[in-house]
């Protein structure tokens, strides 16, 4: 089996590593495995570490030990001020955050309220409910079908197609890396 170099499967099985690291030739199990956990446990990692920073900085600010602004009649020193891991935390980092969040949920809640508007405006068109049970089944019975498809012909089928059957065989064969 050759893959890639620049394709998908092996830029997510070696992410962290600079291209002149990448292996010429390597097992498929070893490969398999090293793209399913970039797959799924890279992401799991970095949403954890991203939530529990973001929640360290917001509530750091409050809880750590820190001057006010003005003491004894003279403005605090920047350099004072609390810090988190080595970063200095200002008032304008947590309110940017909270904006970003605020912009985001509305963003959001403003799209579906579009869609939410048109159906409810289009409704008339739909006699019964079974109608729009119907149309909402095909419409996701055809888009299966294009997804299966277009899976089928990508680098990730063949991918898994050759793990099960070296599973089945008990033997894993080599891969190649092509430029």
């Amino acid at each position: 089996m050759k893959l890639r170099k620049k394709g998908l499967l092996v830029k997510m099985a070696y992410a962290f590593k600079r291209e002149d690291d990448i292996p010429k030739r390597t097992s498929l199990c070893k490969f398999f495995w090293r793209f399913i956990g970039h797959l799924v446990v890279v992401p799991i990692f970095f949403f954890i570490f991203f939530i529990s920073l973001l929640v360290a900085s917001f509530f750091g600010f409050f809880v750590a030990k820190r001057p006010t602004v003005f003491k004894n009649g003279s403005m605090v020193h920047y350099e004072k001020w609390p810090s988190v891991c080595g970063h200095r935390i200002y008032p304008i980092s947590i309110l940017l955050g909270i904006f970003i969040c605020y912009v985001i949920r509305e963003s959001v809640l403003e799209s579906t309220s579009i869609i939410k508007e048109s159906i409810y405006n289009n409704i008339h068109i739909l006699k019964s409910p079974i109608t729009l049970y119907v149309i909402i089944g095909i419409s996701i019975i055809i888009i299966g079908l294009i997804s299966y498809r277009m899976f089928k012909k990508s680098e990730t089928y063949r991918l898994i197609k050759a793990y099960i059957r070296a599973k089945k065989e008990k033997v894993c064969p080599i891969i190649e890396i092509i430029d």
